[in-house]
């Protein structure tokens, strides 16, 4: 690709074989069909049939398929058709879930295609953005958004360009039209504008040099595609599980062939009893649990300001172990403010002070001459005045609305000022100046005001403003401002000095007259910055209590990262920041090795996020990057979890897999808490599902091995799996989780997702809870004969002890007593309604029939109820076992790394 920026204007125009008239329209016409339409083409919606078909694609769908095949072809329809109601249940709850979010992104992009004016037939046209060509003259002035990357050709007065969606540069960006002769970053290309950039003050013309796809924009967009998605640790763990259970399924299967051949029963009957066993390991209802926990899930962390374009990507918050994320607008406010003002007796901070409290410290006067400066030299406008403080829009560039916002806080009558001084002349600030006059009338006096860098108006000034009288400007003194610079600018602060000179002639033109910056009168310094959010800090403590890094990718300078992590409270020694130019020398694994301390990156490049977000999984991290910018397309696509701001690019929408609506930072830390409740919630379920599943699974090889009649039939099975259980294990994705949960490290990448401590629940309770059952059925058997009343016992046990110990499992954290009970109205009203149902099964007519139940009196009854408070009590005995051990390795963490990828 050609360095344009290194071209001069009559070289630009030899290559593009134009000239400072443009282009003719029949020129342009022939290049548009040359080069196309200058637009970047969007990520198209999932077509809804392909979305639909994708939910079939997890293997327990395909395990569940494979049953109700088999179950179709042994003549069993009614199982058959239950396990085939559960599949489409959670299909049709998996599409309707990403189909919404899908709507819900596409109702947030705006269209790209805006009105631009070009030099044509050497006149000024406006035409549609995506009809502009290489060689095209773009004419741009203040609130223009930049069609193409183009050359500057000539600037009016000073043009600044806001280019933080492409490069991250927080602040304004000057531009000119002098050749660099250097190489150097796209954030230092001062002679060049880039398509989709916003013209933020002056006005100036520019060639384009390339369009659409080959613009800045369109190769970061073409980049994106190379990238290949992962699965998520949900999916991963899904599959492992999947896999896991239909390893089981086939041993279970094998096991009874073998072992029924062995004893001689009948080919047909092995095999009935072999999808008997499937069925009972199989845990029907937890696909349709997964599935609404994380639509749950989705609508909890809308109601937080977020939307998961992707259902398993709620989960995979909860794993994040490393939050890289912006700066501006997302740690930040995302505008410049005064933050600082310096005059001759006073410094203080702006915002804490009101004009009647100034008065009382005797800063009145200082700072009285210096909001006439903010509010008088100064192109910036209110756009809606009658409205309250914090609903006024100011329209102007960065430095300019900082000013009149100050002014606004501190309590300056703005239109009665203006009406007092009114404007007479002005000269704009342009880049070889750094300064701004404006010339207004008071009374009998012509009063010039000026503002600009620091080190230009303070060698122009003879005297200081001390109060209400100009005192003697003496070398200490100018030394003494000169450190506070130094210091202030040290801390990332912009610094802009104001001055006034008085006349008792009358001036009408500042240019005419040769009106020139010296002679003046210092009042005083703003010092601006781009503010923190109030909850950032707090936050970023808070997301290192869990165990979260948070790391900082800046297209800022150094210095100015540097004072905004000091101010967040984040590590900033010279070990943990590396900057662009560092970068760039980098090898893959000293880059590796770096992301391990280092908490900013400065001045970086849309590769460096991408290669930053690349290193940190190598080292087993799991990703979370946020970002806004098209900048950072690439990255959000490579990172584990994509977090878009909703004030953001479409392109950065488009690859992101959560948008967060509200840009800030402690929305994105609420949702990694929603994902680790989420995450809890499918363990409770999958616990819950297999304690029960693995009871039936049991008690049925038992029966196998004593070679008596199976305790409970497939239907039976299916009722409790699917409508006894299915009430509470619904009811435990509805948990709103453990206040505690952001005190844990955040769960090992490759952690199961069942883990040995509910290995050893579902162990011990399925064993002692099948064993009971079967000695149950023995027992009432011999007893009355009766093999129909000695499966309803056993019916009614598995089917009500879930109902005792379901409570018990909606937390691994805390034993059952240390509980809040009301917590999750809906466990309680599905174990009442459950129970109802599984009477129901018992006692009504038609369903006894279907059941082959009947009837129980009370001392079956009792049996039940014994055996379900005994499996609560062994299964909180077991908890008791873990929750000890537990303590004793946990320590709380105190001072997790904050690395913030900032984007400036």
């Amino acid at each position: 690709m050609k360095a344009w920026y290194k071209y001069t204007i009559e070289e630009c125009y030899t290559a593009l074989k134009s000239s400072h008239n443009g282009l003719s329209s029949k020129e342009a016409d022939a290049r548009l069909k040359q080069h196309g339409l200058n637009s970047i083409e969007k990520e198209k919606n999932t077509n809804a049939l392909v979305l639909f078909f994708h939910q079939f694609t997890n293997i327990l769908s395909v395990i569940l398929i494979i049953a109700v095949a088999i179950s179709w072809f042994l003549g069993d329809i009614l199982d058959a058709i239950v396990i085939a109601i559960a599949v489409c249940l959670n299909v049709i709850v998996g599409f309707i879930q990403e189909w919404k979010s899908q709507n819900s992104l596409s109702q947030l992009r705006k269209a790209l295609i805006y009105r631009v004016k070009v030099l044509r037939d050497n006149e000024i046209q406006e035409i549609d953005s995506s009809r502009c060509v290489p060689g095209d003259i773009l004419v741009l002035v203040a609130g223009d958004r930049v069609p193409a990357d183009a050359r500057v050709i000539s600037v009016n007065g000073e043009c600044e360009v806001n280019e933080s969606l492409l490069t991250g540069e927080s602040s304004a960006v000057k531009k000119h039209s002098a050749v660099i002769k250097k190489d150097v970053l796209l954030a230092d290309r001062k002679n060049m504008f880039f398509a989709g950039t916003l013209v933020v003050q002056g006005s100036a013309r520019a060639v384009v040099i390339a369009t659409g796809p080959y613009t800045e924009i369109g190769i970061i967009a073409r980049s994106i595609k190379n990238i290949k998605e992962t699965a998520t640790p949900l999916q991963k763990g899904l599959n492992r599980f999947g896999t896991w259970i239909g390893g089981v399924i086939i041993a279970i299967a094998c096991i009874v062939f073998i072992t029924g051949f062995a004893f001689g029963i009948p080919l047909e009957e092995i095999f009935s009893l072999s999808v008997a066993l499937a069925v009972a390991a199989i845990p029907e209802g937890l696909l349709i649990a997964v599935t609404v926990i994380l639509a749950i899930g989705m609508q909890r962390i809308l109601k937080e300001g977020s939307i998961v374009r992707k259902l398993v990507a709620t989960e995979t918050l909860g794993s994040t172990t490393v939050i890289c994320t912006d700066k501006t607008g997302t740690l930040t406010e995302g505008a410049m403010r005064v933050a600082h003002i310096v005059s001759a007796s006073h410094q203080f901070d702006v915002g804490r002070h009101k004009q009647k409290e100034l008065e009382s410290i005797g800063a009145a006067q200082e700072l009285e001459e210096m909001m006439k400066v903010a509010v008088l030299n100064n192109n910036a406008f209110i756009e809606n005045p009658e409205d309250q403080f914090e609903h006024v829009r100011i329209k102007g560039s960065a430095t300019e609305s900082a000013l009149l916002h100050a002014a606004l806080t501190i309590g300056i009558d703005i239109k009665a000022v203006k009406k007092e001084f009114p404007r007479i002349d002005e000269l704009p600030f342009d880049s070889k100046n750094t300064y701004m006059l404006t010339l207004h009338r008071d009374g009998e006096i012509s009063r010039v005001y000026a503002k600009g860098a620091p080190e230009k108006i303070v060698a122009s000034c003879e005297r200081l403003l001390i109060g209400k009288r100009a005192c003697i400007l003496s070398a200490k003194r100018k030394k003494e401002f000169e450190r506070d610079i130094e210091r202030i600018s040290s801390m990332g602060l912009r610094i802009v000095a104001c001055a006034f000179r008085d006349s008792n002639r009358e001036i009408r033109l500042l240019k005419k007259e040769n009106i020139e910056l010296s002679d003046m009168t210092l009042i005083g310094f703003f010092a601006m910055k781009d503010p923190l959010r109030e909850d950032a800090r707090q936050t970023l403590q808070e997301s290192s209590l869990a165990g979260v890094r948070t790391i900082m990718m800046t297209g800022d300078h150094r210095l100015t990262a540097k004072a905004i992590g000091e101010e967040l409270g984040m590590k900033v020694g010279s070990d943990q920041m590396i900057d662009g130019t560092q970068l760039d020398v980098m090898s893959t694994d000293e880059l590796a090795r770096a992301v391990k301390t280092v908490s900013i990156f400065a001045r970086v490049t849309p590769d460096h996020k991408l290669n930053i977000v690349s290193a940190l999984q190598s080292n087993g991290e799991v990703v979370a990057m946020t970002g806004d910018g098209v900048n950072d397309a690439p990255a959000l696509k490579q990172a584990d979890i994509g977090v878009a701001l909703g004030s953001g690019t479409d392109v950065a929408k488009g690859v992101a897999d959560i948008v967060i609506l509200d840009n800030r930072f402690s929305t994105i830390v609420k949702t990694v808490k929603e994902g680790r409740i989420i995450f809890d919630n499918i363990r409770s379920v999958v616990l819950y599902l297999l304690t029960d599943s693995f009871s039936e699974v049991i008690l049925i090889f038992l029966a196998l091995l004593a070679r008596v009649e199976l305790p409970l039939i497939a239907v039976q099975i299916l009722w409790i799996n699917l409508v006894t259980d299915g009430f509470s294990d619904i009811a435990l994705t509805l948990e709103p989780g453990d206040p505690d949960v952001m005190l844990d490290a955040p769960r090992k990448k490759d952690e199961p997702l069942v883990n040995r401590e509910m290995k050893v629940l579902i162990g011990i309770v399925s064993s002692v809870s099948a064993v009971v059952a079967f000695a149950t059925f023995l027992f009432v058997k011999a007893k009355t004969g009766d093999t129909d009343l000695a499966r309803t016992v056993v019916f009614a046990m598995l089917g009500l002890d879930s109902l005792f110990y379901v409570f018990s499992l909606r937390s691994l954290r805390k034993p059952l007593w240390k509980l809040k009970f009301f917590t999750n109205g809906y466990l309680i009203a599905s174990v009442i309604i459950a129970f109802f149902v599984q009477m129901a099964g018992i006692y009504v007519p038609v369903l006894q029939r279907v059941l082959q139940t009947t009837a129980l009196d009370i001392s079956h009854w009792l049996i039940v109820l014994i055996e379900c408070v005994a499996i609560v009590v062994i299964t909180e005995g077991v908890k008791g076992v873990f929750l000890k051990k537990e303590r004793q390795k946990r320590t709380v963490p105190t001072s997790a790394t904050v690395v913030v990828l900032a984007k400036g």
